[in-house]
């Protein structure tokens, strides 16, 4: 049986070339991956106390979902930025004469359009500001939301690391103060140095 010809007309089709072009779908699926298979391998390391495999594994899939959703908003809403931003840059060039909009542009790949082979120059305008959204969304968004919104999420649902792990997650003279309890917890690193505390 040959399967070449339609294996052909698979990989030609403009729809499959759009979406395999996409920088979008790529990292989506990297993060999709790790939300599944880095809890999984957490939760199976015989090496690591239940309450703390339960507490890593819960953040970390949080985590990746957070940066799912900023990753899909911010690509997304760049793709328009790349559109405009090249629009601006090359106002004379047929290609970017063809659209109006980003809009125009959506609709024009989902009637079959192939935006690769025909206007070359709107596409990677197009990608490379996806690309620098999903670098904003992974690297400084998705890190934000982490820390404000996971802690109180998790304390929510009651996932919390016990005494010890807390202490082992701590550092210098800020760990030792809390292990020997003899200042209250909310003290920063610096502001033990600063009052000369003595581990």
């Amino acid at each position: 049986m040959n399967i070449g010809p339609a294996i052909t007309r698979i990989v030609n089709n403009p729809k499959v070339i759009n979406f395999a072009s996409n920088p979008t779908w790529p990292v989506a699926g990297l993060i999709i991956t790790n939300a599944i298979f880095r809890p999984v391998f957490t939760l199976a390391d015989p090496n690591v106390k239940p309450s703390a495999k339960k507490y890593s594994a819960a953040r970390e899939f949080f985590h990746q979902a957070l940066c799912l959703i900023t990753h899909f908003t911010f690509a997304n809403q760049f793709k328009k930025l790349g559109f405009w931003i090249g629009q601006k840059l090359l106002p004379n060039n047929a290609a970017f004469k063809q659209f109006n909009n980003y809009a125009e542009v959506t609709k024009f790949m989902k009637n079959g359009g192939n935006i690769i082979k025909k206007f070359p120059v709107v596409n990677g305008a197009i990608m490379v500001g996806s690309t620098l959204g999903a670098i904003a969304a992974l690297a400084v968004v998705a890190p934000k939301l982490n820390n404000w919104l996971l802690p109180p999420l998790l304390n929510t649902l009651g996932i919390k690391l016990d005494k010890e792990d807390e202490y082992n997650k701590l550092p210098g003279i800020y760990a030792k103060s809390l292990k020997n309890g003899e200042i209250i917890q909310n003290f920063t690193y610096k502001e033990l140095q600063s009052i000369n505390y003595k581990a």
